[in-house]
């Protein structure tokens, strides 16, 4: 019996981690930061290979968030990743800022002028039962 809970809690875990990494990729994908980041870049040529390390790094990202290696990499290397994840953030702010002109307009033509409150304060109440499950768990 315990095992089949085992199973039960490991394909659950395993279908909400794929559906929030989809979701990740989905929504940087639709506010545009690929595509941005081709032109300014001026490598639209090299798409193929830029949406492949994109899913490689997405893959190394929750391996080492499940498994947490711990790699000895020197005082350098950490200040090169943090380079990088600041310049990932940037592009992302950025991206957000252009989306955020199209959200009225969004908003407008799907007639939720009036849910918008509800919609907010749900997903924020939902975030935090969400928390405090999780530190009461812990």
């Amino acid at each position: 019996m315990m095992s089949f809970k085992i199973a039960i809690l490991l394909v659950i875990s395993l279908s909400a981690g794929i559906v929030i990494a989809g979701g990740v990729f989905a929504f940087l994908s639709l506010i545009g930061v690929f595509p941005i980041l081709l032109k300014k870049t001026h490598t639209a040529a090299d798409t193929y290979v830029f949406e492949n390390l994109l899913i490689l790094g997405g893959m190394i990202g929750n391996v080492f968030t499940v498994y947490q290696p711990r790699i000895l990499l020197g005082p350098y290397v950490p200040a090169v990743f943090g380079l990088f994840f600041g310049i990932f953030i940037g592009c992302v702010s950025m991206a957000i800022a252009e989306v955020l002109r199209v959200i009225p307009i969004l908003l407008r033509r799907i007639h939720l002028a009036h849910g918008l409150g509800y919609l907010i304060t749900s997903i924020a109440v939902g975030k935090m039962i969400g928390s405090l499950v999780q530190l009461l768990q812990e």
